[in-house]
């Protein structure tokens, strides 16, 4: 794009050539003949209509909608890589979560299997407690499983081969950043997608303006100088010297009716950039929306899930104590300790 940009500035300029020729021709019963010539020749193509300042125009705008694909491309990039650290994060706490819960239910297997042995409970209640720590076994190779692919995407945004790079497990405090109950609107127009869109309009104006000139005559500027001899040796002392100079002006009297449907596909594609203008930032403006009230919506959410791990917690020890006490099977245990082991994965 940069390069675009710098070839129609330098339509600006004047164009400079210098040319030379060498011919030598003969006949039959003659001598031959020998012709040397060099000149220069000049031409400049005047702006009167602003071709070359719309074209300029056109290409800046195509300029700033290629750097807004690449600030586009970067965002886009670090949110991939704040999303996937975020994501071993969580999946951290959860394994720490399963691998405490794990330990807890080996020790209640270990227990029930000696109450087994001695005959007080029956096979059933060891079955479930063997059943409820393989799920939890289970999901523990599930998440390290998503936990390695999530850190190959970090590792592959870095540039990096997964073998040379690993996300060393950390304590993390997962704290919620607080977001302003109001916005400027004018952030929106920071957007890399509004700018592009934005820019993609301006250049494509550009290029309808351009179309419609083509009805204008074009103008060129012109001198040629030149030296011509017989002799090459002689070219520069005593040459005969031509020049010329002179004005033209040329226009496309009837072309059945071409310019004008190139006028009118310029203006359908000048419709269109401006509909995806509109379609930019109405888009913008509901994703805002939409973070806005996800935002409330998930702070509401995290305090209910606040109450009903502490709920499920105090829901597991009563109804331990009741199957400790022979009210009931140990299936409502298993189902109490699932209940608490999804509330804390929920509320992580």
């Amino acid at each position: 794009a940069n390069a675009l940009l710098e070839q129609q500035k330098a339509s600006r300029s004047a164009s400079l050539s210098l040319e030379s020729a060498a011919k030598r021709n003969g006949a039959k019963h003659t001598s031959p003949n020998s012709q040397f010539s060099t000149g220069v020749q000049a031409s400049w193509i005047p702006d009167v209509w602003g071709r070359v300042a719309k074209a300029i125009k056109g290409q800046q705008a195509n300029l700033e909608a290629v750097q807004a694909d690449l600030a586009a491309v970067k965002l886009n990039q670090q949110l991939l890589a704040t999303e996937a650290y975020w994501n071993i994060r969580v999946l951290d706490a959860q394994l720490d979560v399963l691998q405490q819960t794990q330990k807890s239910y080996v020790r209640s297997v270990q227990i029930l299997k000696n109450q087994y042995t001695a005959g007080m409970i029956a096979r059933a209640d060891v079955i479930q407690a063997e059943t409820q720590l393989k799920q939890v076994q289970i999901q523990q190779i599930e998440m390290q499983r998503e936990r390695n692919l999530q850190e190959n995407v970090l590792a592959v945004l870095q540039g990096k081969s997964v073998v040379q790079f690993q996300l060393v497990k950390r304590q993390q405090g997962l704290s919620i950043p607080t977001v302003p109950a109001q916005l400027p609107s004018r952030l929106l127009m920071q957007r890399p997608d509004v700018i592009r869109a934005e820019r993609e309009l301006a250049s494509t104006h550009a290029q309808l303006g351009l179309a419609q000139t083509a009805w204008l005559p074009d103008i060129n500027i012109g001198l040629n100088a030149s030296l011509n001899s017989q002799v090459l040796g002689q070219l520069f002392q005593a040459p005969a010297y031509l020049w010329s100079t002179g004005l033209e002006a040329a226009s496309v009297i009837f072309d059945g009716g071409k310019r004008q449907t190139e006028i009118a596909q310029a203006q359908a594609s000048y419709d269109e950039k401006l509909a995806a203008y509109k379609q930019a930032v109405l888009t913008g403006w509901k994703e805002v929306d939409d973070a806005l009230m996800q935002t409330s919506s998930l702070k509401q959410q995290q305090l209910e899930q606040a109450q009903l791990l502490q709920l499920t917690k105090e829901n597991e020890q009563v109804v331990m104590r009741r199957y400790n006490a022979g009210l009931v099977s140990y299936l409502e245990v298993v189902t109490a300790q699932n209940l608490r082991l999804q509330a804390e994965q929920s509320t992580l």
